[in-house]
């Protein structure tokens, strides 16, 4: 059912379009929690139009439904914004001292003396089983320190401030 058609108000085009704004806002927030989208849609519009004619509003303007949208979603509170949007001239902040460095221990440094000791002395393999039987299996696992230590020093590069400048100036990310 849209503004439109119903036969005892009537819509003025400005609150029309700032209805289907709203719905479109509530309908695709509710399909993101996983409700059908056309029951929530029609719940919303019948909840508006109930609204309306209980307060015996026949000429539905944009202050009429700005009053009865705000009276269905009641107080709001104010969303932080993220300091992170695209195009806004602050930088993702670097990760601290103490997150690079446990990064690097675990990521890179203990996987990497893991795979070396149990390929030198075979402490699981003369215990339980051997879990690198072949060269292969040597190799695979230490693609798992070695890519953590790309992607560590791939970090690494994009938060100098070279990189900084560079994302700030680059034309995908200009201010219209």
């Amino acid at each position: 059912m849209s503004p439109a058609s119903s036969p005892t108000i009537t819509w003025t085009p400005e609150a029309a379009a700032q209805l289907e704004q709203w719905l479109a806002e509530r309908v695709s927030a509710a399909a993101m929690d996983g409700a059908l989208a056309s029951e929530v849609d029609d719940d919303l519009r019948a909840h508006v139009h109930e609204e309306l004619t209980r307060r015996g509003v026949s000429q539905v303007n944009e202050t009429d439904l700005a009053e009865v949208l705000a009276s269905i979603d009641g107080p709001r509170p104010a969303r932080p914004r993220s300091r992170w949007l695209p195009g806004r001239d602050s930088v993702r902040p670097r990760p601290g001292f103490r997150f690079r460095r446990t990064f690097l221990f675990f990521g890179v440094l203990w996987p990497a003396l893991t795979l070396l000791a149990e390929w030198a002395f075979g402490l699981c393999a003369n215990e339980f089983f051997d879990p690198l039987p072949t060269v292969f299996h040597v190799a695979v696992v230490a693609l798992v320190p070695l890519c953590l230590f790309f992607v560590y020093r791939t970090v690494q590069r994009q938060e100098s401030p070279r990189a900084q400048d560079e994302y700030r100036r680059s034309p995908s990310n200009a201010r219209c």
